[in-house]
């Protein structure tokens, strides 16, 4: 199996979109969605390809799913997070993908993966691109 991820995006004509994830590595697998505003993609991508050295603190990521009545900037189920960070000081970058199922009637989640891709900086700068011609509309897929 190949260590991957793969983003794909069903756009709506009001600015927004479900991002679904598939992420592998190490023989385990996992696929998840959610649903984003495309601007908000976009300035993701842009992050990702511009962005070096990564903060150590993990802060770009991006985080989607089900968001509280009380406090909307507050997430109380994340369906599909993915997180970049540096790995050592030698250009490793590190991507955690969190991947939820979508649930079932209960609010129950099916199946729930956490998994971790390691790439460098060059990679993450082609993938955030691919993410920016995602959210436009003038690629299919974003693979990293």
């Amino acid at each position: 199996m190949i260590d991957r991820l793969r983003l794909t995006l069903d756009s709506n004509t009001d600015g927004s979109g479900r991002l679904v994830a598939e992420a592998s590595s190490g023989g385990f697998s996992g696929v998840g969605m959610a649903w984003f505003n495309l601007s908000q993609i976009s300035a993701f991508g842009e992050l990702l390809a511009n962005t070096y050295p990564l903060a150590i603190d993990g802060s770009h990521k991006l985080q989607g799913g089900i968001w509280t009545m009380e406090t909307p900037s507050t997430l109380s189920k994340l369906k599909l997070g993915l997180q970049f960070y540096p790995i050592g000081a030698l250009g490793v970058v590190g991507c955690r993908a969190h991947l939820t199922s979508d649930d079932q009637p209960d609010g129950v989640a099916t199946h729930s993966a956490v998994i971790e891709l390691r790439t460098h900086y060059e990679q993450l700068r082609n993938f955030g691109i691919a993410v920016s011609a995602l959210a436009e509309g003038k690629v299919d897929e974003a693979v990293l």
